[in-house]
């Protein structure tokens, strides 16, 4: 394709001189005949110029230093470059090299040029390059030495050594069923890494059997196999492409051209030996997938070319010379149809029009076409080796070692490898026990030769490993060049020759075969493992969606349960394909996942239930009533909110089915584990083995929902009331939503099941949900306008910050593939959406997005379509309501398996994967609806989880100096006066205090705790079952949230009790304070965020129960300063005891703080800042002075001055050191006092700045409530030192998991009887305070009477 180019062109590295294409160009049209094609069809171009010979052709140039095209230049023909091409134009566009691998190119084309210079005059026949001699030469190292080859090798050799360049170095087995086992060799990448080489368990035979090892494991019998390379005995009967080198034994060549090998000698002692350090320098690697083919690199000559018949003598110098059938490597294609390669066979490189060449890879449509002799017979065996060897020689040094030098990749090398096995397997030629390579010479000759470069290649690539020499690098390239020719040729003469003796392959109509009562079609040939398991997993989780989210299409119809069984037919073949395949794969590895057992038994079981409850099913459909099945059209809700009641067997179905989700992800995820031990493989053929067409027997969900609408046809009652039905909203995800609803007996349908009928009933020969059928063409969007028409539904400030927005709007920036949303808005959205939308709108605006096309921007579209399925994993994973959202988990489903699978293969099916777990309770007809606690699949934090670190020297170090008289309150001691008067002396300060970074255990004597037992003991007795299960008359402590739920629960009950008195203060007030800070902690870390929007935590909306943790928070603060109200104020105690019970909180409000306990803290300071108390004199006075500065500094701390300032200066210093995971009870009171001045100081909606003056969510309202509840968040740390208290908090970017664990210096030990102790006098308070109101004022007026004057 030869275009005139207006531009010069100066990337010529060959001369100084910068031809242009259009010279080029003008020289080629200057030597065409005036005909268009000459007889051998070679492409040329007809000039329309005057041949002027006083015409001046002195090129124009412009201002701008390029050349001004003339008229003349501009009435030549032109010729478009193939879309093949320039799509390989745009692939090594895309394709980044090195700068090593650059300066290294060009040193191989000179050095290539010398060598064929010199060589010019030896007038050889050939035209290959002469530099391919340098593959033998031996050289000294020019650089550091390479890595010990000892720890890195590739091959089953007994040396290190490079062979030499004589093919008898070469020692192959000569025994008439050996063959080349390429699987399982590979250069090793890191030597720490002591993979065991795949090694099938019958080839251990004579190891097994020989009774010199009879003693030796398993493992140390593979060891021994490799390292002696099988070869224990005389008789070698291996399979396989085993390769062998021997320094110490010389080959020779036998008469038919196979090498052979002297025998081995195996000494048992040092066989071990051997063994062990052959074994530890074998590996697998794990073969890499690229996501681009470069195997259209390679091109072939179509026709012949000659440079010199160019006119100018620049423009032949840059220009290449070829043969018809020549294979090149392209380095560049420019768009005037000229492109620059390398010619394999002489190493040239150059230019050469890119019309006379075709990819050498031709369509496997065409691979087949044994008449065009200019296409490679059979092309497509070579993609993977071709794929490889273009990876390998656009960026030759493309690894980065250690010391920051590149080499090559020892994975593409290990590719090459791969594809050379591929291209012996597909012509049946890995086993030289093959009948063509027996009875032909030529082909058993083309494969020895392929074979000897590849181990070559293999052996100088693990010689070379790790280095960055570019003459080592230079043989690897020449080498690989070698091993593609060699392809080629073996490809050819194989073609040639079995199609001689009837073994060529030719595409022949599959067989059918009949298994039971379904027929369906056969493979012509085995397919490759890998790609197996990917169309069965496919194809697997298609038929569970159907089943998950078209079960309201198969029951009550007899044509759905009929396609049901068909369905579960192809399950069961499915996966007894399945588990033949990792049978195969198991017999190639000794070495296989540990879960793939546990897995493939779990699947087994599911079947058989899946049978048996698909047989349930279709029993009852088929003895149902007329009544049961008859769907009718009525009045019923057609907007979707009445819901579908599966039968019990239905029911059932769907429970089996998302466990065969969840057990097929994991069969399969073990499977491809094994294949990466294993390698690729191709399935076995022949014989009885045979392999289904899934493609064509596969039943797709169009033609499934086709189907079974028609079979609901059929039952319908009053067919006439739908000719006349019109759809109120025409949502695009109706095609996607229940088609019935109601239950046995009573059935109807939803408004998107109405309009599919009235489809129906008016033409039955159009699929119902194919996008092109008229009734959902007003359902199809495209985006003209969209990014301009949706600005004026944003609204947004001076700085660039959103303010306001439609809810299309949100959904535009939630999905903006130009600016995806940053984490925070994203997590607000998902939190806050409920409160201005439901779920209904979010599918829809989704659904709207991913279907809308974008003009000429594919790359945009795929990324938009990413982002949106991302969203609807984090809505599934993270805030998935189960009961406001299980009505569209149908229609969420349906759209994966319907619309995602179809473009994103891969995310449909993962998405598919989490509707799945979330399907686990259907709802079923004449039976109680489930209620699930939302407990969240994944959870995320709002905010991305920076990296936590230990816990700081000091969080309050400026304040140390107040903190140091700690000492001095005397906190581990008890009250003097109290029952209990026994003090705990000599023991450390515990967690949080002072300088002490440990836990040091509970405060409480042996005696206090059985005091405390027997205390709880009686409570139990008094509440019974309210409280806590009977159990045996030994005391058992009870769980924390249990305790905190029953607690809730008879605070809220009427009890009478004998005695009322405070028990509490008799125990030491430290470890009180200590085990207030864990109920809190309990408590506080519970809260949801859901709990702490549209106000669903005020007692105003109490009774809806929307907020339980918090209402619980509030419960115990507001109890905890009613019992020190109650303790301080109790009647007929001593003044010195009513001042002891004043120090003794004053010890657990300090203990609290340090504990940084806040909400206790502020609890505690409260009541006794309460007029019921102050007003007191004489407990002031008595008070003494110690006490009345730690009374005040501590009311300075909680004071509600200037918004609580201190108190809130404190706090931020935790929410800044949160990355040190400090455990914290803040003071939640004033996070609820924060979000109700947010809530009600701010509107819901603003006006957007445009004549309509529309109304537009206020988003920035919800932004400012999601940064509140994000610092809620941000402290919900534990103080137990256990795993399961520590919630594992993921990114939605990443998607990796972060522990949030705090420091071990932070934990505090709890006292289960103490913590239950405590809630229960908190619990008889409430019953006091109930049964006598005003009870603390007039307990105030005892002690002090009210002044009257």
């Amino acid at each position: 394709m030869l275009e005139p180019k207006a531009q010069l062109y100066e990337n010529n590295r060959f001369t100084g001189s910068t031809p242009s294409f259009t010279s080029i160009n003008a020289s080629i049209l200057r030597n065409s005949p005036p005909h268009s094609l000459s007889e051998d069809a070679t492409p040329k171009l007809v000039s329309n110029s005057n041949n002027d010979p006083i015409d001046d052709k002195t090129p124009l140039i412009g201002a701008d230093g390029f050349i001004v095209e003339t008229q003349k230049q501009n009435l030549l023909p032109q010729q478009e470059l193939s879309n093949k091409f320039k799509r390989l134009s745009m692939k090594l566009q895309n394709k980044t090299t090195t700068g090593d691998s650059h300066q290294f190119m060009n040193n191989f084309q000179q050095n290539i040029e010398k060598a064929n210079n010199l060589n010019a005059g030896t007038n050889e026949p050939t035209r290959e390059s002469a530099y391919y001699k340098k593959i033998h030469e031996t050289f000294q190292d020019d650089e550091e030495p390479d890595a010990p080859s000892s720890c890195a090798s590739s091959i089953n050799s007994s040396s290190s050594k490079v062979p030499s360049s004589d093919s008898s170095s070469f020692d192959f087995n000569t025994s008439k069923d050996d063959s080349f086992a390429l699987s399982g060799n590979r250069i090793k990448a890191d030597k720490t890494n002591n993979e065991e080489i795949p090694i099938r368990k019958d080839l251990l035979s004579q190891v097994v059997t020989d009774t010199r090892f009879k003693d030796l494991s398993e493992e140390e019998k593979i060891k021994l196999f490799i390292a002696t390379k099988g070869k224990l005995n005389n008789n070698n009967s291996n399979t396989g492409l085993n390769i062998v080198y021997d320094d110490n034994n010389a080959s020779h060549l036998s008469s038919d051209g196979e090498s052979v090998a002297s025998e081995t000698s195996v000494n048992g002692t040092n066989a071990a030996k051997v063994a062990k350090t052959a074994y530890e320098a074998a590996t697998m690697a794990v073969a890499e997938q690229e996501e681009e083919d470069l195997s259209s690199l390679f091109i072939r000559a179509l026709h012949p070319f000659d440079s010199s018949s160019l006119q100018s003598e620049a423009d032949a110098s840059i220009c290449l010379s070829f043969n018809k059938n020549d294979l090149a490597f392209v380095h560049t294609i420019d768009e005037s149809g000229w492109g620059e390669v390398t010619l394999i066979d002489s190493l040239q490189r150059g230019w050469i029009p890119m019309n006379y060449f075709a990819i050498a890879i031709a369509d496997d449509e065409d691979d087949y076409d044994s008449d065009d002799e200019t296409k490679i017979p059979n092309s497509h065996y070579l993609k993977p080796l071709f794929h490889s060897c273009g990876k390998f020689l656009l960026n030759p040094l493309s690894y980065k070692t250690r010391n920051n030098k590149y080499t090559f990749s020892i994975k593409v090398v290990n590719s090459i490898r791969d594809g050379v096995r591929l291209l012996l397997q597909e012509t049946d030629c890995l086993s030289r026990s093959n009948e063509l390579v027996t009875k032909r010479p030529v082909v058993r000759k083309s494969r020895k030769t392929l074979l000897a470069d590849w181990y070559n290649l293999m052996v100088k690539a693990n010689e070379f490993k790790n280095t960055s020499s570019f003459n080592k690098i230079e043989v690897l390239t020449l080498m690989v060049y070698q091993v593609a020719r060699k392809a080629v040729s073996f490809l050819e003469i194989w073609s040639v020759e079995s199609a001689k003796v009837g073994q060529a392959k030719q595409h022949a109509k599959p067989k059918a075969t009949h298994d039971g009562f379904i027929s369906y079609s056969l493979l012509p040939s085995p397919p490759l493992a890998k790609q197996r398991i990917t169309e069965i997993n496919g194809i697997l989780f298609s038929y569970l969606g159907l089943i998950l989210g078209r079960l309201d299409l198969i029951e009550h119809n007899q044509v759905g349960c009929d396609i049901l069984e068909t369905i579960t037919h192809q399950i069961i073949l499915l996966l007894r394909e399945l588990l033949y395949i990792s049978k195969v794969g198991s017999d190639f590895t000794s070495e296989k996942p540990q879960d793939l057992d546990a897995s493939l038994d779990c699947l087994l079981s599911l079947v058989s239930e899946l049978v048996t409850t698909v047989k349930a099913l279709v029993s009852k459909t088929f003895n149902e009533s007329a009544k049961e099945k008859v769907d009718s059209f009525g009045s019923p809700q057609f907007n979707g909110t009445r819901d579908y009641h599966y039968t019990k067997e239905g029911g059932n179905l769907i429970v089996i089915a998302s466990k065969m989700v969840k057990a097929i992800s994991m069969t399969v995820t073990s499977i491809r584990k094994l294949l990466d031990v294993t390698g690729d493989f191709k399935l076995k053929g022949g014989g009885e083995r045979t392999y289904p067409d899934y493609g064509k027997m596969r039943i797709e969900p169009e033609e499934f929902v086709r189907k079974c609408s028609l079979g609901i046809a059929k039952n319908l009652n009053q067919p006439d009331n739908f000719k006349n039905f019109s759809v109120t909203k025409p949502y695009k995800s109706n095609r996607y939503s229940l088609v019935r609803s109601g239950k046995s007996g009573d059935l109807g349908f939803t408004e998107s099941g109405a309009n599919l009928m009235q489809n129906i009933l008016t033409n039955d020969t159009t699929s119902p949900f194919s996008i092109s059928t008229p009734e959902f063409q007003q359902f199809a969007s495209s985006e003209s306008n969209g990014a301009s028409d949706i600005k004026n539904e944003l609204l947004v400030d001076s700085s660039g910050n959103l303010l306001g927005a439609s809810f299309k709007g949100l959904i535009y920036t939630l999905t903006n593939e130009e600016a995806p949303p940053d984490y925070f808005f994203v997590s607000t959205f998902f939190i806050c959406f409920r409160s201005f939308a439901n779920g209904i709108d979010l599918i829809e605006e989704l659904i709207s997005r991913f279907q809308m096309e974008i003009l000429d921007n594919s790359i945009a579209m795929k990324k938009r379509r990413r982002l949106i399925v991302k969203m609807f994993q984090i809505w599934m994973e993270s805030y998935w309501n189960h009961d406001a959202d299980y009505s569209l988990l149908t229609t969420l489903i349906n759209f994966f398996n319907e619309g995602v699978c179809i473009i994103l293969p891969l995310d449909g099916l993962r998405l598919l994967e989490i509707a799945a777990k979330l399907s686990s309770h259907p709802l079923i007809e004449n039976k109680k609806r489930y209620h699930r606690v939302n407990n969240q699949l994944v959870n995320r934090s709002i905010t991305i989880n920076k990296k936590k670190f230990d816990r700081p020297p000091s969080i309050m170090s400026d304040e140390e100096s107040v903190y140091s008289m700690v000492d001095g309150y005397e906190l581990s001691k008890i009250n003097t006066n109290s029952s209990t008067s026994n003090s705990i002396t000599a023991l450390p300060l515990p967690l949080g205090i002072g300088n002490q970074k440990s836990n040091a255990g509970s405060l409480l004597t042996k005696s206090q705790l059985h005091t405390i037992e027997n205390l709880n003991a009686a409570f139990r007795s008094i509440l019974g079952d309210s409280w806590c299960e009977s159990s045996d008359k030994k005391y058992k402590p009870i769980e924390l949230t249990t305790l905190i739920s029953n607690w809730f629960k008879i605070c809220d009950q009427t009890w009478v009790l004998s005695n009322y008195r405070p028990n509490l203060l008799d125990f030491n007030g430290l470890e009180i304070a200590k085990q207030l800070t864990l109920i809190e902690s309990q408590i506080f870390c519970a809260i949801k965020p859901e709990e702490l929007l549209n106000q669903n935590y005020t007692a105003k909306r109490a009774h809806l129960k929307m907020a339980p943790n918090v209402r619980t928070s509030l419960l115990f603060t507001n109890c905890l300063s009613s019992y020190v109200l109650e303790s301080t104020l109790q009647p007929r105690i001593s003044d010195k005891l009513r001042v002891n019970i004043v120090k003794t909180w004053l010890k657990v409000a300090i203990s609290c703080l340090y504990l940084r306990n806040f909400n206790s803290l502020a609890a505690i300071i409260t009541a006794l800042q309460s007029h019921l108390i102050t007003r007191l004199d004489g407990l002031w006075q008595d008070l003494s002075e110690k006490y009345t500065e730690l009374y005040e500094y501590l009311s300075s701390i909680i004071h509600p001055d200037k918004n609580y300032a201190v108190y809130r200066s404190k706090l931020r210093k935790f929410l800044v050191a949160n990355d040190y995971n400090i455990p914290i009870v803040p003071y939640f009171s004033l996070f609820l006092q924060d979000l109700t001045f947010v809530t009600d100081g701010n509107p819901n909606y603003r006006k957007a700045n445009t004549f309509l003056n529309q109304k537009l969510i206020n988003i920035d309202k919800y932004l400012k409530t999601s940064r509140i509840i994000a610092d809620i968040e941000t402290l919900q740390i534990s103080y137990l030192d256990t795993e399961e208290h520590h919630p594992k908090r993921y990114s939605f970017l990443s998607l990796s998991k972060t522990n949030t664990g705090g420091s071990d210096g932070y934990f505090i030990s709890p006292v289960p009887a103490l913590q239950e102790l405590i809630l229960l006098e908190l619990w008889k308070i409430i019953q006091l305070n109930n049964s006598e109101e005003d009870r603390a004022w007039k307990l105030s007026c005892d002690i002090q009477p009210r002044d009257v004057s």
